[in-house]
């Protein structure tokens, strides 16, 4: 192949659909249609992938049933694939055909499907395996054209409906098992996904759920809030992908449905816990309740909190006190929650901790980010610190709590924050 060829195929496979938006004449548009199942079927995964989120992008919007027909082209791929798997397991090593020969056909079949306008097949669309080895180079492909469908398209919630209950079964499976699938690209088992698989249904998931109003998002994703609570640590990492999602459009209503979903199922669990005990993995859950993600060092903090900040409060209240609730709480406060609920929050931290706050409920992290944000106001803005009696005993009762631990940035601190300021 010859330097950058590659790269303009990459380029082509992305403004196909494109043109596909424009009235063609019928042989044009016939070869455009042709160039986009080679790009759909292509050796090279990534350009099938572009092509897929171009189509995503474009189709569903200009000819959904173009759009639909590249789905069911690749869904119809990855049941051949299958097929041929397991035929391949049933002949000797020796004797079984070379697995590029059938991978080719498969993608000939599928080509032959777009060009052709073939409708796609609903029950192979829901009964795709999403936990095939055989097939998983599909899967960005069949997602990136899915997760963009519109949010009214009953069929694109059908299959995500597909998905949440996938990741819960398999979420509960390894729990009830002690066990993960393999990364192997041959492990066939629909229902154990590996740590690749996982990440790519319940990412998308994620994104898609959010299009949807609440209502509907709460019903698709029921199967996986349940399994959150009975396999808390990958509920927190599908709960950290749902924030990020949120984090890359603008705030939805749908997100603290889904949030308070999750929270309400923790409340009850918590509440059910003298008859069942609760997952050892629920403080990486409460992390991400308290939306523990990746956030950048300077983020203080994030629009969908508009309106909504008195929820982390709730969550916080409704704990008693404990090191690692307050860790939570105090790194929300110190990244993304300052701008909203600092300095008040002081009030509400303080009166967790109780009348004489005792310093083991502070761990190292919840100290280092106290002298920090007591330090942000006590050397910028110490009048509101003072603004109420209330407010000025919270800030000394914490300080002191950080104090009793060794803190001396907290001793500084509090000298210069009982120091009387001196007019200028």
């Amino acid at each position: 192949m010859m330097r950058g060829t590659l790269d303009l195929n990459r380029a082509a496979a992305e403004v196909l659909p494109v043109l596909l938006g424009n009235t063609l004449p019928a042989a044009h548009r016939t070869h455009v249609i042709g160039s986009l199942a080679i790009a759909l079927t292509h050796p090279e995964d990534r350009l099938r992938t572009l092509a897929a989120h171009a189509v995503g992008r474009h189709l569903w919007e200009t000819d959904p049933a173009l759009a639909w027909c590249c789905v069911g082209a690749l869904v119809h791929e990855a049941g051949l694939l299958k097929a041929a798997r397991q035929r391949e397991s049933e002949i000797d090593f020796a004797e079984r055909p070379p697995w590029e020969q059938s991978a080719q056909a498969a993608a000939e079949a599928a080509r032959v499907m777009v060009t052709a306008g073939q409708p796609v097949d609903r029950d192979q669309l829901l009964a795709l395996p999403l936990g095939d080895g055989s097939a998983q180079h599909l899967l960005p492909s069949i997602f990136g054209m899915l997760t963009l469908a519109p949010a009214t398209d009953m069929l694109a919630i059908a299959f995500f409906e597909h998905v949440a209950g996938t990741l819960a079964r398999a979420w509960l499976d390894e729990v009830e098992h002690g066990r993960r699938n393999s990364n192997s690209k041959f492990d066939d088992d629909v229902e154990g996904l590996d740590c690749e698989k996982e990440l790519i249904l319940s990412g998308n998931l994620a994104q898609f759920l959010l299009d949807l109003n609440p209502e509907e998002a709460l019903r698709v994703a029921a199967p996986v809030l349940d399994a959150a609570l009975v396999h808390a640590k990958l509920g927190a990492g599908f709960l950290e992908r749902l924030t990020t999602a949120q984090d890359r459009r603008k705030p939805t209503t749908t997100f603290w449905a889904l949030w308070q979903a999750l929270v309400d199922r923790v409340f009850a669990a918590i509440a059910k816990k003298s008859s069942q005990p609760l997952p050892r993995a629920l403080p990486d859950l409460l992390d991400k309740i308290f939306l523990g993600v990746n956030w950048k060092r300077d983020a203080r903090d994030w629009p969908p909190l508009a309106g909504e900040s008195h929820r982390m409060e709730t969550v916080f209240k409704f704990f008693a006190p404990h090191p690692s609730i307050i860790e939570h709480y105090v790194g929300f406060l110190r990244r993304i929650g300052s701008d909203r609920m600092l300095p008040a929050a002081f009030v509400t931290l303080a009166d967790k901790m109780g009348p004489t706050p005792v310093a083991g409920l502070l761990t190292p992290y919840s100290v280092k980010a106290l002298e920090e944000m007591l330090g942000r106001f006590i050397y910028s803005d110490p009048n509101r610190l003072k603004a109420t009696p209330e407010l000025q005993a919270a800030v000394l009762a914490l300080l002191n709590a950080c104090i009793e631990i060794g803190s001396s940035v907290c001793y500084r601190q509090r000298d210069d924050f009982l120091t009387p300021s001196v007019p200028h």
